[in-house]
């Protein structure tokens, strides 16, 4: 399974790969806080990503891609109304190992 990350950094790190609260913000809807305090937001199409990237310029400058086997141990969830949007749950060290590709910029058309 291919999924789609925006991240900060054209070499990305760990830290792009973070939960939110990994990266100290607030948590402040129990109803999602698994996915806040544990999982990392994406996209299961490129276009997803990189139009949420644009719709919210501050959010970051890069997607990248994840590849997930089939035999891989990572939970992987549908979540929010967004058919496209998916939770990772793992440590961003971890999930380094799955970048794929060339870092994709985000840019306006």
């Amino acid at each position: 399974m291919i999924l789609f990350r925006i991240v900060q950094n054209r070499e990305p790190s760990a830290e792009d790969l973070h939960s939110q609260l990994q990266l100290d913000k607030a948590c402040r809807n129990s109803a999602t806080f698994r996915e806040c305090a544990e999982g990392i937001s994406v996209f299961d199409r490129l276009d997803r990503a990189t139009g949420k990237a644009l719709k919210y310029p501050g959010l970051a400058k890069f997607v990248v891609a994840l590849d997930f086997p089939n035999e891989s141990n990572i939970e992987v969830r549908q979540t929010t109304r967004d058919k496209h949007h998916y939770t990772i749950y793992a440590s961003g060290a971890a999930l380094l190992r799955y970048v794929i590709g060339q870092v994709v910029p985000v840019e306006e058309e």
